[in-house]
């Protein structure tokens, strides 16, 4: 990932997604819209360069390449990924890369974030 499609340290969400290329901040910016819609209870943090959306645990974070869009599931290993949306090898984390926002199925994106969303709740 570029420098520059990095959040800093203290900036907010919303002005990255303006200093973003036009097609990655769009993506982002539904991205984001559709994390505070359907998940408002997670709160919005800046980690590691990026925004993360938190409840228990971290749940979903997004970042930003050169070709495409991040929407990173935090235990994504644990979910259900029947449609093969959710990529990644690692023991925990996975992500869907979104190359733009009307050729991802919105529904299958939601129900990603519902999964996420109950498996946080599910550590309590």
């Amino acid at each position: 990932m570029s420098s520059d499609f990095k959040i800093r340290k203290e900036e907010p969400v919303g002005q990255w997604l303006k200093r973003l290329p036009s097609q990655q901040s769009a993506i982002l910016t539904e991205l984001r819209a559709l994390v505070r819609a359907n998940a408002p209870h997670l709160e919005e943090a800046v980690k590691w360069s990026a925004p993360w959306y938190v409840g228990n645990q971290n749940v979903i974070y997004l970042a930003c390449h050169k070709n495409y869009a991040v929407f990173g599931v935090c235990n994504g290993a644990h979910l259900d990924n029947a449609d093969g949306l959710i990529e990644g090898i690692g023991k925990d984390m996975r992500h869907i890369k979104v190359p733009s926002f009307e050729n991802t199925p919105k529904h299958k994106l939601l129900a990603v974030l519902e999964s996420a969303v109950a498996y946080d709740e599910s550590l309590v």
